[in-house]
């Protein structure tokens, strides 16, 4: 044995490196010689049956494979008197009560960011003098023997397969007489075989525990279930090392029992589960001194909700998921119920880690604290952007419906109207009140018979919706027309629970087009009666006067034949703005190829070409082919050339379809594009391609296309019909 003037050797045992690396650092500063560390009590026992000059073991209660009580009990089995110093930042008063039975030499709370360095160093001193002093003072053996008897955890020493020592905790743990002879309640006696005293379970039994007596040190730890007469079992942990006992190998085993620990741990896993399959993120937050409250606790739900791994959440206030757009208001009333120790629910705008935000609706309450302790806090975390989408869809939708400015109006079931939107007060001059709880018969007009209203009714209420013109009654009596659309609406269940109407008053749109229809009457009868007679009488001229007219003559008549011509386009464009759109899918391939034909027969010394792909199928009127028509005639008739080129392009260009018509000639005048402008001169309305081109522009507007017009060099054009393709809007015809 060293003197008191002997070097310090001193061996610490934590699992962290970083700290074991500063305190030994601070030890060596604070006048300790050596130092040697070490990360697993296994690790430990090698290093102590390796070195002879280690004089004080400084241990961590927490060990990655066994704890340092389990290390302490070992030791003291072989050294009853080495110093051993429990230094650990685990300080609980069952702690220290086992550290006290199982003999440790002193204990100290480590303390975090505080160099305790010195006052261990000190600890390390005092404990070693003592131990150098009194070393040879009492026999080893008894010492250790008493140390033993005192352990906290049931033990015994085996060799050979039989017990050689067994500490009374071991009879405390059994629960039942000794095995071998002697005072009911004694432990068993030395002798007795290893496999009668230790049953498990599992996969550990007493041969095997016997086995270590040949190996190296070793400390190891099981958990097992330890069979008892009554055939019960306890869950115990079994920790085993090898040491020498009198001078011969032996094999030392510690039984603590765990039926406790196993529950509380099955209770805390039930309780994880449990938090863990709630949809509701959950939260734990830990009171501090400052403004902020730590989270020591997400659940699953947590984590998907914000997109952050526990290691990235724990530790950190949960204001981390606040953003720019964060109300301050909110979060300020929070900061004061948690002030206050009361709970508060209320919704943020959060962000998840991809920088999204979301809608949380948190509730945060305390949890009642032990007596004398600040009390920590629950969160429960609730997604709710769906239905704050829902909500902000439902206000824009209301704010929508109020602000358009066709009649809206919804009834149940059994048609009686239970809203109408401002435009329905307007249109139909009943206010709110008196139309709802009534029926919409209070419009009707009797302009139509019960066969109309029967079959709305059928279609509405078979699920289709319903759309046609209808003559309806003001509050005032005046008739006014409308276009309607009835549509059902259904529930989650899908059945019908109401239906909303909507009407767009065209009643101005119908009057033009009685003006329209009136026009074109005049332009059949009228101007054509008229223009007709002045024919006749230039004729007549023509024949009394010997030829002394004929300029003026001729003059006439193609001034006449001019003005038929734009009577007959005039008409063409009455019938075009008069008849209803009715779009369908239409073949374009062959519809240019019908009118080329027939412009070829018509122009026979005009060239025609055509490019046309396969399966070129445009949405337009069934009239567009006099469009096409109509560009193909202007191209040739307007060609000062007497050969004139023409040729007809038909291109599928992605969602649209193109119809190129590209000519030869000297090019569309100013004049007559402006034709299509708002802006137009009625005395060029009465230009004859003019109107034509204007012809061309309402069948394609009326096909949802439009019109483009393109220089060809070195002269002449390119006028391009522009359409959609069916498949891009859904419809097939």
């Amino acid at each position: 044995m060293r003197d008191g003037s002997s070097p310090i050797g001193v061996l610490l045992v934590t699992a962290d490196s970083s700290a074991g690396a500063e305190l030994r650092t601070g030890l060596e500063r604070c006048g300790i010689d050596r130092t040697l560390s070490v990360g697993s009590a296994r690790g430990a026992l090698t290093l102590l049956h390796e070195n002879d000059w280690i004089d004080c073991v400084v241990c961590d209660h927490s060990l990655p494979d066994v704890d340092g009580i389990a290390l302490l009990q070992t030791v003291r089995s072989w050294a009853p008197r080495l110093p051993f110093v429990l230094f650990t930042g685990e300080g609980s008063e069952s702690v220290a009560s086992d550290a006290i039975s199982a003999g440790v030499t002193d204990y100290l709370i480590a303390e975090p960011d505080v160099d305790q360095a010195e006052s261990l160093s000190a600890m390390i001193t005092d404990a070693v003098a003592y131990y150098r002093r009194h070393a040879d003072v009492v026999d080893p053996e008894i010492q250790i023997r008493s140390v033993l008897d005192a352990a906290p955890d049931a033990l015994l020493i085996s060799q050979g397969g039989t017990v050689v020592y067994a500490n009374p905790r071991l009879e405390e743990l059994l629960d039942e007489p000794g095995l071998a002879d002697g005072d009911p309640g004694a432990p068993p006696a030395a002798g007795t075989p290893l496999e009668a005293v230790l049953s498990f379970e599992g996969e550990l039994t007493a041969s095997s525990l016997t086995a270590v007596e040949d190996g190296g040190p070793v400390l190891e730890a099981h958990d097992e279930d330890l069979g008892l007469e009554d055939g019960s079992c306890l869950p115990v942990e079994v920790t085993v090392a090898r040491i020498e006992w009198n001078g011969e190998p032996a094999v030392l085993i510690f039984l603590r029992d765990v039926s406790e620990q196993r529950g509380r741990e099955a209770d805390l896993a039930l309780k994880n589960r449990a938090m863990n399959s709630t949809p509701v993120g959950v939260s734990i937050a830990e009171p501090t001194d400052g403004t902020d409250n730590p989270l020591i606790y997400v659940n699953d739900a947590y984590t998907e909700m914000t997109g952050y791994d526990r290691e990235e959440v724990l530790g950190r206030d949960c204001r981390f998921l606040q953003g720019e757009e964060t109300d301050p208001e909110s979060v300020a009333e929070i900061a004061r119920s948690i002030d206050a120790d009361e709970a508060i629910t209320t919704e943020l705008l959060n962000y998840r880690k991809d920088g999204t935000p979301f809608w949380n609706r948190l509730t945060v309450a305390p949890i009642d604290p032990a007596e004398g302790e600040d009390p920590y806090y629950v969160g429960f975390q609730e997604d709710v952007t769906a239905e704050h989408e829902r909500d902000q869809d439902l206000r824009r939708f209301r704010r929508a419906v109020e602000s358009a400015g066709q009649a809206i109006f919804i009834t149940d079931v059994d048609g009686t109207i239970t809203y109408v939107n401002p435009a329905f007060e307007t249109i139909t001059g009943y206010g709110r009140e008196e139309a709802i709880g009534r029926t919409p018969k209070i419009l009707q007009s009797g302009q139509h018979d019960d066969d109309h209203y029967d079959c709305l009714w059928e279609t509405i209420r078979s699920g289709s919706v319903w759309d046609g013109e209808i003559v309806d009654k003001r509050r005032s009596g005046e008739r006014y027309y409308a276009h309607q659309t009835v549509a059902p609406l259904l529930g989650e269940n899908g059945e019908i629970e109401e239906f909303v109407a909507v009407q767009s008053d065209i009643t101005e749109r119908k009057e033009r087009e009685q003006q329209l229809h009136t026009l074109d009457r005049v332009l059949r009868h009228n101007l054509r009666t008229e223009l007709n007679v002045i024919w006749g009488h230039a004729n007549a001229i023509a024949s009394e006067t010997d030829g002394d007219h004929d300029d003026h003559v001729t003059a006439i008549l193609e001034s006449v034949t001019d003005l038929l011509e734009a009577a007959e386009r005039g008409r063409q464009i009455t019938r075009i703005l008069v008849d209803p759109p009715r779009r369908r899918a239409v073949d374009v391939g062959t519809i240019v190829e019908r009118v080329v034909a027939e412009r070829r027969e018509q122009y026979p010394d005009a060239t025609v070409e055509t490019a046309l792909p396969e399966g070129a199928t445009a949405l337009a009127v069934e009239r567009i082919g006099e469009a096409i028509s109509e560009l193909v005639t202007n191209a040739i008739g307007h060609n000062p050339s007497e050969e004139p080129t023409v040729t007809v392009r038909v291109l599928v260009d992605g969602e649209r379809v193109r119809i190129e018509v590209e000519d030869d000639g000297p090019g569309i005048p100013e004049v007559e594009r402006q034709v299509l402008g708002e802006a137009t001169q009625q005395d060029a309305l009465f230009h004859g391609s003019g109107l034509g081109l204007w012809s061309v522009y309402w069948l394609v507007r009326r096909s949802e296309g439009h019109l483009e017009f393109d220089e060809r060099d070195p002269h002449g054009s390119v006028v391009t019909i522009v359409l959609k393709r069916p498949d891009v809007l859904g419809e097939t015809g």
